[in-house]
């Protein structure tokens, strides 16, 4: 009896013992599962599979993948690149009256003549070269005598001349934006005239804009200063010394009959109109915009020795 109990004890002691190490041995399990839990960091882990480390994340936030170019937008020109355009211009030259009184004695208004045409450029590292195909006009009318030359002699000129002219323009840019630079240069032309220029003798009249008015034919309206006999070109055809000298009425004004010899003929020298003009423009100033990479306008100012230029051009470019 006494062997049985001992027995009976023993045995619940073995179990008691085993039940306590098992318990302890799932606390530490869990306490291991749970250190490894908390414990482990890494990189973020997508849906994908995919892992993103935190400084590659940053880097792709602070620089973005370039904008494809889409051949539009204006950029800046490229070195050693060719760049060319043709298009269509307009504008007009403005003469002075005060900068014709410098040569002559004058009075009247500032002749303003307008002008068209077309043009191509070439550019390349900031030189641009430009061919101008076009008309312009130089009309205005007046009164003119030389400076050394007594009243009598005084004039009324009427200019209906244009010139037909091709330029070659010099300039070189300074860049300010992508899409707009200001070109500074140089432009010489050289033309064919056309049209009329016209004289007619002039006498005082105190009631004129301008203190004088033009003549109504020989004589009339004041024998002094409208004078005769009518002036002849010579059997050359010029108004050199060869000529008939007398008054000029080429030209008929204030209804009057206005008797003459038909405008200045066309030659180089005494009394007669070059048939070739030209001129310099010393500065041409361009302002060039672009605002997209095919399309070019421009706004000039120039001064081209006789007077003052202005105008704009719209072009393509590629």
């Amino acid at each position: 009896m006494h062997r049985l109990r001992a027995a009976w004890i023993v045995s619940l002691a073995s179990c008691l013992v085993a039940s306590g190490v098992s318990a302890q041995t799932l606390e530490e399990d869990q306490a291991a599962t749970t250190t490894t839990t908390t414990t482990t960091t890494g990189p973020r882990t997508v849906e994908s599979g995919h892992e993103l480390g935190d400084e590659q994340a940053t880097l792709e936030e602070a620089s973005p993948a370039p904008v494809a170019d889409n051949g539009i937008d204006a950029v800046p020109d490229e070195s050693n690149h060719d760049y060319f355009a043709f298009g269509a211009f307009g504008g007009g030259v403005l003469i002075p009256g005060a900068l014709i009184a410098a040569f002559v004695q004058y009075q009247g208004s500032n002749p303003l003549n307008g002008g068209i045409g077309g043009f191509f450029s070439w550019r390349r590292n900031g030189l641009t070269l430009t061919v101008e195909v076009g008309y312009q006009g130089l009309g205005g009318d007046g009164f003119y005598r030389g400076n050394n030359a007594v009243e009598t002699e005084q004039e009324y000129v009427r200019s209906q001349l244009g010139i037909v002219f091709g330029q070659l323009a010099f300039q070189w840019a300074i860049p300010v934006t992508a899409w707009f630079s200001v070109d500074l240069g140089i432009g010489i032309a050289l033309g064919g005239m056309t049209g009329n220029l016209s004289r007619q003798e002039a006498y005082p009249d105190a009631t004129q804009q301008y203190g004088w008015a033009a003549c109504q034919g020989e004589g009339t309206p004041n024998a002094q200063y409208c004078e005769g006999p009518v002036e002849r070109p010579g059997t050359n055809g010029r108004l050199d010394d060869s000529r008939v000298h007398g008054g000029t009425y080429q030209i008929q004004n204030n209804g009057g009959a206005g008797t003459g010899t038909g405008p200045n003929p066309f030659y180089f020298g005494d009394g007669g109109v070059p048939p070739i003009f030209g001129w310099l423009q010393l500065p041409r100033v361009s302002l060039r915009f672009t605002p997209i990479r095919q399309l070019l306008i421009r706004v000039d100012v120039s001064y081209n020795l006789y007077g003052i230029g202005f105008g704009g051009a719209l072009g393509y470019q590629f």
